[in-house]
This record gives C-alpha cells, sequence and structure tokens, in this order.
C-alpha cells in the first residue's frame, strides 16, 4: 500500500478510516478520565478536550454527545460511574417519562463551539445507537428476560432512543463533526450477551433506521468478543471497530481478515497500563505499530478508555512509544 505523507490531524484520521495507510498511525483516544488528565498536566482544574489533546498529542478532538440514561448514576470507589435503580421498568414508566430536547440551545452551542476550536484536529461526535441506553434504563436483567417475554417493550424504548437522536446524528453532521463513535457495548468476553439471531431480529431493524442517517465515517465501540457480528456490522456501514479487548479479540487476525474493508482502532491494554509497567506498555505499543499499522486502517487507542485509576506515567509510555514507533 502506498505510503502518503504530509497529513494534518484530520486528514490522517480520515485516511485511517477509509482503510488506507496515513504518514503516521493516528492516536485516537476519545475518553480520558478527567482526574487522569488533571494528574497529566499537574493541574488543579478540569482540562478541556482541547487542552487535552493538546497535551497528549493526539489526533482527535471529541465531543460528547450521548443521549439521556433513566437510571441513577452513581460513582464507585474506583472514580467509575455506573447505573443503578433503573426507572424504566415497565410500559407506565416509558410514559412518564419526559424527554429532553435533542437539540438545546445549550447543547447546539457546545457542538458549534467544539468546531470553532477544531483546527486541524479531526471532531469527534461521541454517541450511542440507544442499545446501552436502553438496557441501562431497563436494568439488565429485565432487559435480557424482556428479550424473551416482552420483546416489543425492548424494541418500543430502543425505537424511542434512535428517533431522539436521529435528528441530533443530522446536526452534528450538517455543521461538520467528522467522525461518528456510537458506544454500545454488547458483549462480554466470550461473545455477545444476546445471541446473533437475536440481535439480527429484534435489534438490527430498529437501528437501522437511524445509521442510514450516518453519512460520515462511523465506528462502532463495543468491549468484549462480536465476532459474531462483525459482517453485520459492515453491511450496517460501520468503518472503524474499537476497542478489541485484549483477551477477548485479536486485533491482528481480525485485520488480516477484514483487510481495508475494516479500520481496527485499539488496543493497549488497560490492565497494562493500570498495572503494568512502562516497558510493557511500550512492548504493546511496538507489536501494534509493528504488525497491524503496516496494512494500513489502524488507529492506535486504549483497549477501553483511559480510566482514573491508570498510572500516569504509563499513559505516558504509551504516547511516547507511539511517537517513537508510529512513523515508517
Amino acid at each position: 500500500m502506498k505510503f502518503i505523507s504530509t497529513m494534518n490531524s484530520r486528514e490522517r484520521v480520515l485516511c485511517a478510516l477509509a482503510g488506507k495507510k496515513p504518514d503516521r498511525v493516528p492516536f485516537a483516544e476519545s475518553n480520558f478520565d478527567p482526574y487522569i488528565a488533571r494528574q497529566m498536566a499537574n493541574s488543579n482544574h478540569n482540562l478541556s478536550e482541547l487542552e487535552i489533546t493538546q497535551l497528549v498529542s493526539r489526533d482527535v478532538l471529541p465531543f460528547d454527545a450521548t443521549p439521556p440514561v433513566f437510571a441513577e448514576e452513581q460513582i464507585g470507589t474506583d472514580g467509575q460511574a455506573f447505573y443503578t435503580d433503573p426507572f424504566l421498568v415497565d410500559e407506565s414508566a416509558l410514559e412518564q417519562i419526559k424527554w429532553p430536547d435533542p437539540l438545546s440551545a445549550p447543547f447546539r452551542e457546545a457542538a458549534k463551539d467544539c468546531i470553532k476550536q477544531r483546527g486541524e484536529y479531526a471532531t469527534i461526535a461521541v454517541t450511542r445507537l440507544g442499545i446501552s441506553p436502553t438496557y441501562l434504563s431497563m436494568g439488565f436483567e429485565n432487559f435480557v428476560t424482556s428479550l424473551i417475554d416482552r420483546p416489543f417493550f425492548v424494541q418500543e424504548i430502543l425505537r424511542c432512543y434512535t428517533e431522539w437522536l436521529a435528528p441530533r446524528f443530522d446536526y452534528l453532521q450538517e455543521i461538520g463533526f467528522d467522525v461518528i463513535w456510537t458506544f454500545d457495548d454488547i458483549a462480554y468476553k466470550a461473545g455477545l450477551f444476546i445471541s446473533p439471531v437475536m440481535f439480527r431480529k429484534l435489534i438490527i431493524p430498529l437501528i437501522k433506521p437511524l445509521v442510514k442517517r450516518i453519512h460520515s465515517p462511523w465506528i462502532f465501540h463495543s468491549d468484549g468478543n462480536v465476532m459474531q457480528i462483525v459482517d453485520d456490522l459492515l453491511e450496517l456501514g460501520i468503518n472503524g471497530l474499537h476497542p478489541f479487548e485484549p483477551v477477548a479479540m485479536d486485533i491482528l487476525k481480525v485485520k488480516q481478515k477484514y483487510g481495508d474493508r475494516l479500520c481496527v482502532v485499539g488496543n493497549i491494554n488497560v490492565n497494562t497500563l493500570t498495572i503494568g509497567t512502562a516497558a510493557e506498555v511500550e512492548q504493546e505499543v511496538q507489536y501494534l505499530l509493528e504488525n497491524v499499522a503496516p496494512m494500513g486502517g489502524f488507529m492506535l487507542t486504549s483497549s477501553n478508555s483511559i480510566p482514573r485509576f491508570a498510572k500516569p506515567e504509563n499513559v505516558w509510555a504509551m504516547i511516547q512509544a507511539w511517537q517513537r514507533f508510529s512513523r515508517d
């Protein structure tokens, strides 16, 4: 594959998402925990996404465009957010929901500000398709049993989400966001938490009208092993897949199988960033850049996100190794 040179960050990201090989591997980490970002910057205040991008030299400028979750949100002892007390337990609860305006003035202004600040960075709209907000708002046990007992209820909630998201997707692309990145976990490490048959029968028909509105390059995120539906996701139109949990999916084998049809986005092990050494982090970066990157269609990130409990020195080791090994 011909080597393309002299690109800015936006061109680099779009080149990789097209399955090609940019002048260097893009660093596309979309989620830095505010606490770890403060530590890395030696700062007492939370950093903006632009400040994080400038600090770590990443190629993307993310913007939070996620829909609401109708459940109580709490912060665990590790600093990570989680949901309890789901509200959408039955049909009557769904009828009582008051959905916020998807295109409220504050949202539109914040989105426009991101576009104004982007410079040569690739703007990333971080959002969802509605799958994970559905089960988070229902409660997971209620969700999985309802798939069998009352699938119409699951589908109705998901339909509400996709219809709510539709004008937001349109707006984000209209004002110039470069990439749509949807985060909807649908798998465990061993495989999907709903059968591929059920996913195709109950989920795909509901999200298809929404994804048809996506005209920008699109990255799909799910933790766990989604190999059973990669072909389905490609048919839906994804350009990139993230994050390839190392214990669940082999990023090299996936890249070898799908070639330039799929940009693979990942996958420095979060466990290594958390409990490993800087040398171990460097080895993982070097492996990806020497084995996956030469095929093109690759962007470097962690295997999920940069969490609060990561070691700052290990995150810096990842960045420094990327800068050292990412050029031909």
